[in-house]
């Protein structure tokens, strides 16, 4: 477990780098209006590129860690969706490219972004099965390869030409590469994936895989756009620039939030393969819990105490205005760390669709909790409803968990809480 997770580690201080050096460079290069246009455009991308990813990721990390079936079977049915939902894909960007869902001036740009999520989405999976069979040195030499190239090609384009649309393009060039690196890498770790897809005969396999995934899909789905409804909530009632103020910070937490899906499918396959080895299966939960604890409790340390200063010297002075959110994102990253602990022991104990329920709840908690503050709070609504919903989150799968004495998971969701609603209640009050 420790070489895997030192891998995972290499993996995701890869991504973590060049993610924060990336946005920080777009950010300063854009300026708050142009970043806002770029924000949008991508979340939508993203949004639309779920009837790709499917829950996929999660289905093969369960499927491989209950290791019921060959590997290349599994892969090969998962593949053989993936083809179908992808032309659903094409077809949905053709639609709203056509219905000029583009922010303003950035057709082409929205263009390429939906290809460049597509390309990711596929990149990414292929990257997953790694994990699965635990081959995570693959993963990680893919992860830092493909993140050294992203930098060296996006951030001469933001600082050469400051516009969207060329960042967009300098994207989809970069995240190609990176789907290179993966597809190089799988054809070597499952070499008979190929004779397994041909074995499969007609599409109706991959059919019945899209109608089995549903559950993985929904839940996956919900994740992804209750990340991005703060970005349509904000630059639908507020506009592109309180956008783009916004999310100078919120990339930075959504980039270190990576970390826990890449942990989570760490523990996934061992503790889906636990179920019947009760003391075993408390063992790696106790690792999972205070690994995703710490985590957060770091994440929350480093934005809650972040000097203005420093803010200012990394986002510029122009983003001044956003520096007040930070210790509310540290609230949020610590809120989220533990659900997706507790996310990972639902999974792995079957209870999917308490997820998905769970899932459902949160976003409407969201939704509705930020839209009618956001007249008078404004972008300080949507993160402190970001809490809110977390928070929601957690608890509904605390409750869902319990059973037996009192143990180390319903401490830790306990503390949680009361610590965090506190915090919360400190900066409302004291406007810090």
């Amino acid at each position: 477990m420790l070489r895997s997770l030192s891998f995972m580690a290499g993996a995701t201080l890869a991504r973590l780098l060049s993610g924060a050096v990336l946005m920080v460079f777009i950010a300063r290069s854009l300026g708050p209006q142009e970043f806002g246009h770029f924000v949008l455009a991508l979340s939508l991308a993203m949004v639309l590129a779920l009837m790709v990813e499917f829950g996929h990721s999660t289905y093969v990390m369960r499927e491989l860690g209950r290791n019921l079936e060959p590997p290349v079977l599994v892969l090969a049915r998962v593949l053989q969706a993936k083809a179908l939902l992808s032309l659903l894909f094409l077809g949905a960007v053709l639609v709203a490219w056509a219905g000029g869902w583009a922010p303003p001036g950035g057709a082409g740009g929205f263009l390429a972004l939906c290809l460049m999520a597509l390309v990711v989405t596929l990149a990414d999976f292929l990257n997953v099965c790694f994990r699965g069979i635990q081959k995570f040195s693959l993963e990680t030499r893919n992860v830092v390869a493909s993140s050294v190239v992203h930098v060296a090609i996006v951030v001469p384009v933001a600082l050469a030409w400051p516009h969207w649309t060329a960042v967009a393009a300098a994207f989809l060039v970069s995240r190609s590469i990176y789907l290179l690196f993966s597809l190089i890498s799988f054809r070597s770790a499952f070499p008979g994936v190929g004779r397994a897809l041909v074995g499969l005969g007609s599409w109706a396999g991959g059919i019945r895989h899209i109608r089995h995934s549903v559950m993985y899909a929904a839940d996956a789905g919900l994740v992804t756009v209750r990340g991005y409804a703060d970005v349509f909530l904000i630059s639908t009632f507020l506009g592109a620039a309180p956008l783009g103020l916004y999310q100078v910070g919120m990339n930075l937490v959504r980039a270190v939030e990576n970390l826990g899906p890449i942990i989570a499918n760490v523990f996934l396959p061992k503790l889906s393969g636990l179920l019947d080895r009760p003391a075993d299966f408390a063992r790696h939960e106790r690792q999972l819990l205070w690994l995703m604890t710490g985590c957060g409790l770091a994440c929350f340390a480093a934005l809650f105490l972040s000097p203005i200063w420093l803010l200012a010297a990394v986002f510029g002075e122009r983003f001044a205005p956003a520096f007040a959110l930070f210790p509310i994102f540290g609230l949020y990253l610590l809120a989220r760390f533990i659900a997706m602990a507790l996310g990972v022991l639902l999974t792995a104990r079957g209870f999917q669709s308490g997820r998905t329920v769970a899932g459902v709840v949160s976003l409407g908690v969201l939704v509705l909790t930020a839209w009618p503050l956001m007249p008078a709070f404004g972008v300080t609504a949507v993160a402190s409803a970001s809490v809110v919903a977390a928070l929601v989150l957690l608890v509904w799968f605390a409750v869902r968990l319990r059973s037996g004495p009192w143990g180390l998971r319903d401490s830790i969701s306990l503390a949680a809480l009361v610590g965090i609603v506190a915090a919360m209640a400190y900066l409302l009050i004291t406007g810090k």
